[in-house]
C-alpha cells in the first residue's frame, strides 16, 4: 500500500516540522508500507475561512504597529547590517537556514517527485492508495488550509489523520461545521493533544483517539542514526525559543551564568529582525540542520524551550 502524507514538510525551516515528517515516514516504511510526504507548497495556498471585520481591523492594527516598531529599530540600531552581510544572498540568514534544511528534507525524507498547490494537488490522488494528514498543526484553523483536511481526496480512497494538532482552546459554530464536513469520510482520526480529542469528539463521525507525536515513535538508536557529531565542545545550556518571551530568555541567561555554562541559541527564523534574537546567546547558530538540532539537545547539560518538539 502506498501512502501519501500531507503536513508542514515542503521547504519547512521548522525543526519539529522536519523531524516529525521524517519520523512518520520512517515508522510506516519500517512496517511494510510505502509512505512519502506530498510536496504541498504552502506559499501558493490560500486560506478558505473568511475573517470577520473585527478580526481584520485588529490584525491590521497589530501589523501596522509591528511594522512601525520594526522600522524604528532598524533605523536606530541598524540591525540590517548585523543580519545581512556583504553578499546579500549567501550571507542572508533566511537563505542560510533554508540551505541547512535542504539536504535533510531531500535525502532523509521520502517525498513526491512533483510539487503541488491548492489547484494542482488533486493530480496526486492516483499516486496513492491511502492518505494521512498530520502530524503538527495541520488543523489549526487560524491558518486553515483545506488540503490538510484531505478535501481533494475522493471518498473511495482511505483518509486518516495521525497526531493532528488543532492548537485552539475552543471552536465556534462555523469552525465546528468545517470539522463536520471535512471528517465525514475519514476512516481513522487521531490527535496529538488530549484536549483536542475532547474538542472534536462530539462533532466527529468516529471516535478520535489520542496518540504520540511521530517523533516519539522512534527510539534513541533510530535518532542516533541521523544525529550529527557534537557541535559545541564546552558544557552548555541549549536555548530554543519560538515565542518572543523576553522574561524566559532572561531566566535562561541567568541560569547559564550561575552554572558557568555557554548559552547556545538557534535564533528563531520568524524573529530574525528582532534585537533580542540578534544579540541573545554566547553562541548563535544559524546554519543548524535538523541533524544538528538533535545533537544540540543530546549533548546539552540543560535545555530551555517553549517548543513542543524540542521538549
Amino acid at each position: 500500500m502506498k501512502i501519501g502524507i500531507i503536513t508542514h514538510y515542503y521547504k519547512t525551516k521548522n525543526y519539529g516540522g522536519a523531524l516529525q515528517s521524517y519520523a512518520l515516514c520512517k515508522i510506516l516504511n519500517s512496517n511494510g508500507y510505502k509512505a512519502e510526504q506530498i510536496c504541498y507548497d504552502l506559499n501558493n495556498a490560500k486560506p478558505v475561512v473568511k475573517k470577520t471585520l473585527r478580526q481584520k481591523v485588529k490584525e491590521d492594527g497589530v501589523l501596522r504597529s509591528i511594522i512601525k516598531t520594526t522600522k524604528i529599530l532598524l533605523n536606530k540600531l541598524n540591525i540590517k547590517r548585523l543580519i545581512v552581510a556583504n553578499d546579500k544572498k549567501k550571507k542572508n540568514v533566511f537563505y542560510r537556514r533554508e540551505q541547512a534544511f535542504k539536504n535533510f528534507l531531500q535525502n532523509y525524507v521520502p517525498h513526491s517527485d512533483g510539487v503541488f498547490d491548492d489547484k494542482s494537488i488533486i493530480n496526486c490522488v492516483a499516486n496513492y492508495d491511502a492518505f494521512i494528514t498530520g502530524s503538527d498543526q495541520v488543523w489549526n484553523l487560524i491558518w486553515y488550509r483545506s488540503p490538510f483536511f484531505l478535501d481533494f481526496v475522493p471518498s473511495n480512497k482511505i483518509k486518516m489523520s495521525y497526531s493532528a494538532s488543532i492548537s485552539m482552546t475552543s471552536l465556534n459554530d462555523e469552525q465546528k461545521q468545517i470539522f463536520r464536513n471535512s471528517l465525514k469520510d475519514f476512516k481513522a482520526i487521531s490527535l496529538r493533544e488530549g484536549s483536542d480529542v475532547k474538542l472534536i469528539e462530539d462533532i466527529s463521525p468516529i471516535q478520535p483517539i489520542h496518540v504520540l507525536d511521530p517523533t516519539l515513535l522512534l527510539d534513541k538508536n533510530e535518532w542516533d542514526n541521523v544525529c550529527s557529531n557534537r557541535i559545541v565542545n564546552e558544557e552548555y545550556l541549549f536555548c530554543y525559543f519560538l515565542g518572543d518571551n523576553k522574561k524566559e530568555r532572561g531566566i535562561a541567561k541567568k541560569f547559564a551564568k550561575l552554572n558557568k555554562l555557554k548559552l547556545v541559541t538557534i535564533p528563531y527564523s520568524g524573529s530574525f529582525n528582532k534585537i533580542f534574537n540578534v544579540t541573545y546567546g554566547d553562541v548563535q547558530l544559524y546554519d543548524v540542520t535538523p541533524n544538528d538540532f538533535i545533537s544540540l539537545i543530546k549533548h546539552a547539560k540543560y535545555v530551555f524551550t517553549d517548543s513542543f518538539h524540542a521538549t
